[in-house]
């Protein structure tokens, strides 16, 4: 929701108030609007130049903060995290703005055809199960929808951090697996945000009904910056999804912190185990991790220290 895009998609934006800062989450945070246009220009740039591909996010019915102000007409959720602000699935205005917000996006940015939503995240949007599970439903099915109209080659992506935070209420695995049969599989992508936070989340709802998905690593929950991380466990961990004979839709691995700039060691052995998880070991790892971060001349002393911190 920065840059000149809500400015295009909603006819109506606030320029930060001050210099480089406009009040805080979740009203606004961010450089003038141009400035980011541009910026996010010059970072996709950098990317594609050197084969990466960026999803880009675009929640069903979101708008900038201070739009339900300008239009109370509008039927908006209920039932939301306090900082949400939402249109109602329902409500076909909804439909119209999501549509324009992404083809808003596309026209600035060019796409790669990657489009992230899990609808309302982390919140009920209703006041009973089957209420909530129906607008989540909806709201999915007409993100898709959109994302097709909008670029035919869509492939959504979607996460499972929801089904994990309600798992006990809307999102029983009955409940999910009548969520995931409303879509083809060769039109999305489910990547599992809690596999090293819930022991085989994957297995319990049927390694997702037959659809792609990808094993994630979040470790940095909330921000944890402090030092912590499960080595041999996350190790284990991604070992036991690949070798697993029921992972047959197993097709890709996320890293998904939530802060970044700390913990090498722990980003480094699951970037490792992205590429080729089945030639890594704890010990072979801390071994070369010991050479190419300290040198050959400290390598022996600090191999040590790491299999004693990791121990």
């Amino acid at each position: 929701m920065s840059g000149t895009a809500p400015l295009e998609a909603y006819g109506v934006g606030k320029e930060p108030t001050e210099e480089y800062y406009s009040g805080g989450w979740p009203f606004g945070w961010a450089y003038p609007h141009q400035y980011m246009t541009n910026l996010t220009r010059d970072i996709l740039k950098y990317g594609r130049d050197r084969g990466i591909k960026f999803n880009y996010g675009i929640g069903f019915g979101d708008v900038p903060y201070y739009y339900k102000g300008i239009h109370p007409e509008y039927n908006w959720m209920t039932n939301l995290d306090a900082e949400q602000v939402r249109l109602h699935p329902d409500d076909p205005v909804a439909y119209e703005l999501t549509k324009k917000y992404l083809q808003t996006l596309i026209d600035l940015f060019g796409t790669d055809h990657i489009y992230h939503e899990t609808p309302f995240c982390e919140s009920t949007g209703a006041p009973t199960v089957d209420e909530s599970l129906r607008l989540k439903t909806e709201a999915a099915k007409k993100s898709v929808r959109l994302m097709k109209e909008v670029d035919p080659n869509a492939i959504w992506l979607t996460d499972t951090w929801d089904m994990a935070v309600y798992s006990d209420t809307i999102w029983v695995p009955k409940n999910f697996h009548k969520y995931l049969d409303n879509f083809n599989t060769h039109d999305m992508f489910v990547f599992d945000a809690v596999s090293d936070l819930r022991d085989r989340f994957y297995k319990r709802n049927g390694y997702f009904y037959g659809k792609n998905w990808g094993f994630g690593i979040l470790h940095s929950f909330q921000g944890d910056d402090h030092l912590h991380g499960d080595i041999a466990g996350t190790i284990a961990k991604v070992k036991a999804a690949v070798n697993d004979p029921n992972s047959t839709r197993l097709k890709g691995f996320f890293q998904i912190p939530e802060t970044v700039g700390h913990n090498m060691l722990y980003w480094q052995l699951t970037t490792q185990l992205s590429w080729d998880p089945h030639g890594v070991n704890r010990d072979g790892f801390l071994k070369r991790y010991a050479l190419t971060r300290y040198g050959r001349q400290s390598a022996p002393v600090m191999e040590k220290s790491l299999t004693k911190l990791v121990s």
